[in-house]
């Protein structure tokens, strides 16, 4: 018998988002970080509130490409040994593309996003602010609203 996890994916309750690696097999040993595809069941504060329906949203953006481009597109988040965390990162062919961060309300951009945008300078960083009073881009990352 399965585990709950997979029953709830089994059941499209929930899907998983996992880590991005360069090693792939150490990349699965990291834990994943649960979303469900009803925004109705996420409890929590704005920014839990905000995170998953984000989650949601760039999963269907990647399995669009994928059935609409054949183009291999995954969605991961960033985390490193020290704790550093970016939200998501999308993946084409296993390059980072994008790096993307959710916050309630906090437009300065994340210490983590800045830093893997400097590491990763293809990939396009975006900080989605849920209640933002002004788009703008600051060293290099987009800070943009996310009803945008």
């Amino acid at each position: 018998m399965g585990s709950y996890l997979e029953i709830f994916q089994a059941l499209f309750i929930v899907f998983t988002v996992r880590p991005w690696h360069h090693n792939i097999a150490r990349g699965l040993l990291q834990t994943p970080k649960v979303y469900f595809y009803g925004t109705g069941l996420v409890r929590g504060n704005h920014g839990v509130k905000l995170e998953n329906p984000s989650a949601a949203m760039l999963l269907k953006h990647v399995q669009f490409l994928y059935d609409s481009q054949e183009r291999e597109t995954e969605l991961h988040y960033v985390r490193t040994k020290d704790g550093a965390e970016v939200d998501f990162a999308i993946s084409e062919d296993r390059h980072l593309t994008h790096l993307i961060e959710c916050k309630a309300t906090n437009s300065t951009p994340h210490p983590a996003l800045k830093r893997f945008a400097q590491e990763h300078p293809d990939a396009i960083a975006v900080q989605i602010v849920g209640d933002l009073r002004q788009p703008q881009t600051r060293d290099g990352i987009e800070i943009i609203d996310a009803a945008t």
